[in-house]
C-alpha cells in the first residue's frame, strides 16, 4: 500500500488515509479475510478498520517481543564486529557482504554462510530477514532504533523477497535500498533497487526510447 501511493507521489498518509484507500479498492464490499498468528489460523470478516485493529496490536506485540531478543544478540555482533557507519556506509553495496564475511571470520570465528547454515536461513524468505538484520548489525546504513523498527524490517526484509521476480523494485527508503542492493548482489538476483525519483527518470527515459523507434 505504501508503494502504491508512492507511485501516486503521496508520500505521507495518515494510516486513516490508507484504511480508506483500501475501502475504495475493494469497492466498498466489506468483505476482508484477517489471519491470526495461531495455528490453525482464524478466518474472519471485517471491515478495514476493524481488520486493521483486530490484527496490528498484537502482531505487533509479537514481532516485537521476538525482536528485542533478537537485538540482545545484535548489539552484540555490532561491538564484535566493530564497524564505524560513518565509513562503512561509503562501501559499494556489492561489497558489504563480502567485507561482512572477512569480518565475522576474523571477530566471530564463523563465516556468512555458516553462520547462515547454523541459523536455518539457507533459504526464502528467513534468508532475506536474517541477511538485513545482520547488515543493519554491522552498521550498513543501520535503522535508527524506534519501536517501529523492527517491525519495519521484517516489512523491508519482505518486500526484497518478493520483489525478487520483478525487474526493479521502488521506495524512497534510501536505508532500505542500499541494504536490499547489498542482499541483492550476494544472492545474485536482478532486480534493480531505485528511489522515487530515479524510477520516474527511468520511465520517462524509456518511454522516449519507443518513441524514437
Amino acid at each position: 500500500m505504501n508503494e502504491l501511493l508512492e507511485a501516486k507521489a503521496i508520500t505521507k498518509v495518515s494510516q486513516e488515509g490508507r484504511l480508506k484507500l483500501i475501502e475504495n479498492l475493494c469497492d466498498h464490499s466489506h468483505s476482508y479475510i484477517v489471519t491470526g498468528i495461531m495455528n490453525p489460523p482464524e478466518f474472519l470478516t471485517k471491515d478495514p478498520k476493524e481488520a486493521y485493529l483486530l490484527a496490528d496490536s498484537p502482531l505487533r506485540e509479537f514481532i516485537n517481543r521476538k525482536a528485542s531478543e533478537i537485538d540482545c544478540v545484535l548489539e552484540k555482533i555490532r561491538q564484535d564486529l566493530g564497524f564505524d557507519s560513518r565509513f562503512f556506509n561509503n562501501e559499494k553495496p556489492e561489497d558489504v557482504l563480502r567485507i561482512l564475511d572477512v569480518r565475522m571470520s576474523e571477530k566471530l570465528g564463523l563465516g556468512l554462510l555458516p553462520y547462515l547454515s547454523a541459523s536455518e536461513a539457507s533459504g526464502g524468505r528467513p534468508l532475506f530477514y536474517t541477511l538485513l538484520h545482520i547488515i543493519d548489525a554491522a552498521n550498513y546504513w543501520s535503522d535508527i532504533k524506534t519501536k517501529h523498527s523492527a517491525f519495519a524490517r521484517l516489512n523491508d526484509a519482505s518486500h526484497a523477497y518478493f520483489a525478487q521476480i520483478c525487474d526493479i523494485l521502488v521506495t524512497s527508503d534510501r536505508r532500505m535500498r542500499e541494504k536490499i542492493k547489498a542482499i541483492y548482489s550476494f544472492l545474485r538476483i536482478g532486480t534493480r533497487v531505485m528511489s522515487v525519483d530515479a524510477f520516474f527518470d527511468h520511465y520517462a527515459e524509456s518511454k522516449n526510447k519507443k518513441s524514437d523507434i
